[in-house]
């Protein structure tokens, strides 16, 4: 009962993000094509999985995307390719080839607005249907960690770019880039290539898209909480009522639940991934996410 009872509320919380059913379609490279790891382990397909276990219909999941693709190979490809016009969550994570190939940098600021004006077409010109994906670290990999610095330095200037051409289109852009940096000490998050991600390391990607997916806050009546994440811990205020909690994490199990106590502050160690806090005083409800 309480499964479903928290897909019932999951529903709610991406109420205003996103529509069910779900036409999906993921735009990049040999990041959203999952080189060298299994379909399944893909991100987009991870994705997708998530979302339907938290209670949306995914009607399509289509990915455009082939290992070596520069933005100019991806537009290439979304004008010769019969895609639909009624996807409503598209993504887009592109550029590492335009800076391994040696392609100028500002090919890549002309040529990434013209992408999202691409896909403003395939998803009814709904910008808040898209999001952009930032460019994994691969200086952080047995392949590329020879010449970590300089990686690092280019990976930091287009996903620099990606940021303001984001902000100008009113688009999120979703940052991975640090989950990719713990390639070297954590080598399963590395597939067997010595190069792309594993398929672990894309299910941390997809914790942190749906971390932000998720509002901070929904419910029948705001509790007007003032809670805050710090090293994994979540601080609490002092509420004013009586006041269950419980932590979910995104498949919907129940990981913990507590009564607390009115007039207190209350201290609660959150668990790895995402961590979906739920608060419920009589009619009132508050709901918020954190990635721990």
């Amino acid at each position: 009962m309480r499964l479903l009872f928290f897909l019932l509320i999951s529903s709610n919380i991406f109420a205003q993000n996103l529509k069910s059913p779900i036409k999906f379609l993921a735009l990049g490279d040999s990041y959203t094509i999952g080189q060298s790891v299994s379909e399944s382990a893909r991100w987009p397909n991870q994705l997708s999985d998530t979302l339907s276990k938290l209670g949306y219909i995914v009607d399509k999941t289509q990915i455009l995307a082939t290992t070596g693709w520069t933005t100019s190979n991806l537009l290439n490809a979304i004008s010769t390719t019969n895609l639909d016009r009624d996807y409503n969550l598209i993504s887009i994570l592109i550029g590492v080839n335009n800076f391994y190939q040696g392609k100028p940098v500002d090919l890549y600021r002309k040529e990434l607005p013209v992408l999202i004006d691409s896909a403003l077409n395939h998803c009814n010109n709904d910008t808040s249907s898209i999001f952009m994906v930032t460019i994994p670290d691969y200086g952080y990999t047995p392949f590329g960690q020879s010449n970590q610095s300089v990686i690092s330095e280019r990976t930091d200037l287009y996903n620099s770019i990606k940021d303001s051409i984001g902000l100008v289109y009113g688009i999120p852009v979703y940052n991975i880039t640090d989950i990719s940096r713990m390639g070297i000490i954590r080598p399963d998050l590395v597939a067997s290539d010595g190069l792309h991600p594993s398929g672990s390391q894309y299910k941390l990607w997809v914790d942190e898209v749906i971390s932000n997916l998720i509002p901070s806050s929904v419910g029948v009546d705001d509790l007007n909480v003032d809670w805050r994440l710090n090293e994994g811990t979540l601080y609490i205020n002092a509420i004013q009522k009586e006041t269950s909690l419980e932590i979910f994490n995104i498949n919907g199990q129940l990981l913990f639940r507590k009564d607390l106590s009115s007039n207190e502050n209350h201290v609660i160690p959150l668990f790895k991934g995402v961590n979906i806090v739920r608060l419920a005083s009589e009619n009132k409800l508050a709901i918020k996410s954190f990635l721990n």
